[in-house]
C-alpha cells in the first residue's frame, strides 16, 4: 500500500488489492465510480436494494439489504469522497465490517488505473470464509465487469468525431 494511504494500518486481517485498468479518462472514471445510485445492484446482478441517504459534495452514506436463504444481509457505508481521484469508504454490517481506500491514476491515451485496497473484519454473523488470493481474485473480476459498463457508458457520452470528406 502506498505510504500516503494509511488510514487501513492498524485494521487486523490481511490487506487485499485489485488493480484495474478502464478505457476512459480520470475525471469520468472519478464520476462514475462515485455516482452512488439506487439502481446499482443492476451493474452486479444481484437482487439487492441500495437506498441512498445522503449525499454531498464530499460524502455519501447509503445501505443495502439482501435477503438470502441464511437471513439479511444489511450494511451501511460511508463514502468519503477526495476528487479528483480518491475517495475511501467505512462499512459496517451484519455479516462484515470493511475498511477502504480507492485511487485512480491518469494514464496515457485515455486510460485510467483504478487501485482498490480493503481490509475487513467479520461482523456478529459468520459468512463466507474466502482466502486472500480468492478474495482479491473476486474483487478483481467485480471491478472488470464495473469497468466494462464505465467503459459502455463513456463511449455512450463521448462525442463523436465527424469524418473528414474528400
Amino acid at each position: 500500500m502506498p505510504k500516503q494511504l494509511t488510514r487501513l494500518r492498524g485494521w487486523p486481517g490481511p490487506e487485499y488489492h485489485a488493480t484495474v485498468v478502464f478505457r476512459a479518462p480520470l475525471a469520468f472514471a472519478y464520476d462514475w465510480c462515485t455516482d452512488f445510485q439506487e439502481s446499482d445492484p443492476k451493474l452486479e446482478a444481484e437482487e439487492y436494494r441500495r437506498r441512498v441517504l445522503r449525499r454531498t459534495s464530499s460524502q455519501v452514506v447509503y445501505e443495502d439489504l439482501e435477503e438470502r436463504n441464511d437471513g439479511w444481509h444489511w450494511a451501511r457505508y460511508d463514502v468519503r469522497l477526495a476528487p479528483p481521484n480518491r475517495w475511501r469508504m467505512n462499512s459496517i454490517g451484519n455479516y462484515r465490517s470493511v475498511r477502504a481506500e480507492y485511487r485512480l491514476t491518469r494514464l496515457a491515451d485515455e486510460r485510467t488505473r483504478f487501485d482498490l485496497w480493503l481490509k475487513r473484519e467479520s461482523g456478529p454473523l459468520e459468512g463466507a470464509r474466502l482466502t486472500k488470493s480468492q478474495r482479491e481474485r473476486t474483487l478483481t473480476t467485480l471491478w472488470r465487469r464495473f469497468g466494462k459498463a464505465l467503459e459502455s457508458d463513456y463511449a455512450k457520452a463521448r462525442p463523436r468525431r465527424k469524418r473528414a470528406r474528400r
